[in-house]
């Protein structure tokens, strides 16, 4: 079966009001916007925000802290929008993004952010079919380099020496990784254009693990990682694409060893979750992270600050979110009690085999 995902755009409605919440709530959502309400009562309660499309700020008591509003933005999106309802921001802040101020919340200014919302909405539009030309055009040319250096590193055109050979497998390993790179922006881009599709049957987990465990092994070695599954039986079938299964996996388990300490352990788990779903934990035994950044792993961009941190894009997380629920399932992640992260996600079952 292949199903298809609906557009979605984020939105943050800042405020204690809830009035303010509900009624801004329905047009966003009637836009195909995923909304979320973050609530304060002071400045340090006021949350790190991570690539937020559009942003509605009730500041009609004129406390709204825009100085730590503006150096929470992470990073900050000089092509977002950002609607005040009430007091304006002192005139000599600087301002990152499309400030609008309305003066109230009556329903006049509803046209106003439609307005914003349909050029956000057409700008993105460009922006992605550009997007699509030129993932295109790089992935063809990027291919048959990689594909000359493994001609010369195969020894085709004479003997290499040590040194000539380092560096080619060098240039290879970072032709793949931008290879990689395509792919994800690629699904990115397919999942924004409502054309991401999937190929639903019947998968065996164990089989597909195992395949992953394959692929990260060397990775998990290298840093005496030990990696144990928990698969029972009657929870090993799952309705779902193999292929995106297979990256969903490898993703959650190459963020679990990146960020966990030499010497340590992670488990993955697979547990019912409802009559129709399993819920698969993987979990890691390293620090863990701040609270207030769990809700960000899944976001697009976003990367954890942290003094060690991997290569990446800040993509792979996002991509697991975008399977998850193109599967019907959800995905989040907690700080484990004993130490360590825990990432949750649920699939859909088969018929038991």
């Amino acid at each position: 079966m292949i199903h298809q995902i609906p557009i979605i755009s984020q939105a943050l409605i800042l405020t204690s009001n809830q009035d303010f919440y509900r009624k801004f709530e329905r047009i966003l959502k009637d836009h195909h916007f995923q909304v979320e309400r973050v609530l304060f009562k002071k400045k340090s309660e006021l949350p790190a925000f991570v690539n937020s499309d559009l942003f509605l700020i009730d500041n009609e008591t004129g406390h709204f802290p825009y100085q730590t509003f503006f150096k929470n933005l992470n990073p900050p999106p000089q092509k977002s929008f950002i609607f005040n309802f009430g007091t304006p921001p002192p005139a000599d802040m600087d301002i990152n993004g499309n400030l609008v101020n309305l003066t109230s919340q009556e329903d006049n200014s509803f046209p106003k952010i439609l307005t914003f919302i349909n050029q956000l909405l057409r700008r993105e539009k460009l922006q992605l079919e550009l997007s699509s030309m030129l993932l295109h055009d790089i992935r063809s040319p990027l291919n048959s380099l990689i594909g000359y250096l493994e001609l010369l590193i195969s020894g085709t055109f004479g003997k290499l020496d040590a040194g000539h050979r380092n560096i080619l497998e060098k240039s290879i390993e970072l032709g793949d990784d931008t290879l990689d790179l395509l792919e994800e922006l690629s699904d990115i881009y397919m999942f924004d254009q409502d054309a991401f599709k999937l190929d639903k049957q019947s998968v065996d987990l164990t089989n597909v693990t195992e395949s992953v465990l394959r692929t990260v092994w060397i990775k998990a070695d290298n840093k005496n990682i030990k990696i144990t599954k928990k698969i029972p039986p009657e929870l090993n079938y799952l309705l779902a694409d193999e292929f995106q299964i297979q990256r969903l996996l490898l993703n959650v388990l190459m963020n679990s060893i990146n960020y966990s300490p030499e010497h340590s352990s992670i488990i993955l788990e697979v547990q019912p979750f409802d009559e129709n779903s399993v819920r698969i934990s993987v979990r890691d035994t390293g620090l863990g992270i701040p609270e207030k950044e769990l809700p960000q792993l899944f976001k697009k961009y976003y990367r954890f600050p942290h003094k060690k941190n991997p290569k990446g894009h800040g993509l792979g997380l996002y991509i697991c979110k975008v399977i998850t629920e193109a599967h019907g399932g959800k995905i989040w992640a907690e700080n484990e009690p004993q130490g360590g992260l825990a990432i949750h996600f649920t699939l859909p079952v088969a018929s038991i085999k």
